[in-house]
């Protein structure tokens, strides 16, 4: 199941956490999503689209 945020696009990104040493370990920060139940006018259907939390809250604050 690939993680990737099917309204924004976005997925899992690289990068590193460093400890006080500066040792840089490789990790990956996987996306948090969750499935949202979106009405569509234009449809006149539900549909469930699975949507990066970042993208969810967005999406409360702005409504449309």
């Amino acid at each position: 199941m690939s993680r990737v945020c099917e309204l924004t696009g976005v997925s899992v990104q690289s990068g590193h956490n460093v400890s006080h040493s500066q040792r840089k370990i490789s990790v990956n920060f996987y996306l948090i999503y969750k499935m949202y139940l979106c009405l569509v006018i234009a449809l006149k259907r539900l549909l469930n689209f699975k949507v990066a939390a970042r993208a969810m809250k967005t999406l409360d604050k702005v409504g449309d």
